[in-house]
């Protein structure tokens, strides 16, 4: 990133294969590098990937980048494509902290028991989740990140209701031995179809998970 006079120069990310699209906010605090779908803070305070996949429906919503992004100048909302169960792209609208959900499904009551786990493999945590739909789902998961990029140290998550009572939990969660130390959040999300066959989905993000030695 650069100031227009020049000055201000700062290296957000390198080696990045961003694509043909970059998108800046009106106020140039935001720059969504095109198809990572990495979204940063100019001020190089931070940076939270919009998308990530976990596991997935065969055509996801909500996958690990995005194809020909554009965000709008107040950085809440981004258009991009995904295809279709039929392989034909469709046009798909984000809303970031959107103020009502519409028809896409409620994620609440996210909680970690214990909120930690250990690289030794001695602790182990479960996760716990509740899902609020009238229209059957195709998937939910999850996918562990830290500094707010996926973290490969982690599998990702698929989440079952077992009880059929709306509470989905996976199997308990383990650290590899290449996960990084420290806090870590966690991206859970939600796809479904409903009856005329529009997709919905809606994706939380909570934590934090602490990984000791």
């Amino acid at each position: 990133m650069i100031n227009f006079d020049g000055s201000g120069r700062r290296v957000l990310a390198t080696n990045l294969d961003a694509g043909p699209t970059f998108s800046i906010t009106g106020d140039g605090a935001l720059l969504l590098a095109g198809g990572t779908g990495r979204l940063y803070s100019t001020n190089g305070s931070g940076v939270v990937q919009l998308q990530v996949l976990g596991d997935g429906p065969a055509a996801p919503l909500i996958y690990d980048t995005l194809k020909r992004p554009t965000m709008n100048a107040a950085g809440n909302r981004v258009v991009y494509e995904a295809p279709d169960s039929a392989g034909f792209d469709q046009l798909v609208m984000m809303e970031i902290n959107p103020a009502s959900l519409g028809s896409a499904p409620k994620i609440s009551d996210a909680a970690l028991s214990p909120g930690f786990v250990s690289v030794s493999g001695a602790t182990r945590s479960t996760l716990t989740v509740s899902v609020s739909t009238a229209v059957p789902l195709l998937i939910v998961d999850a996918q562990i990140l830290f500094n707010g990029l996926p973290h490969f140290g982690f599998p990702p998550l698929l989440l079952h209701d077992a009880a059929g009572d709306g509470v989905f939990t996976p199997d308990p969660i383990s650290a590899g031995s290449s996960a990084s130390r420290g806090a870590h959040t966690i991206r859970i999300k939600v796809e479904l179809k409903d009856a005329a066959g529009v997709r919905h989905a809606t994706a939380i993000e909570f934590g934090p998970l602490d990984v000791q030695p």
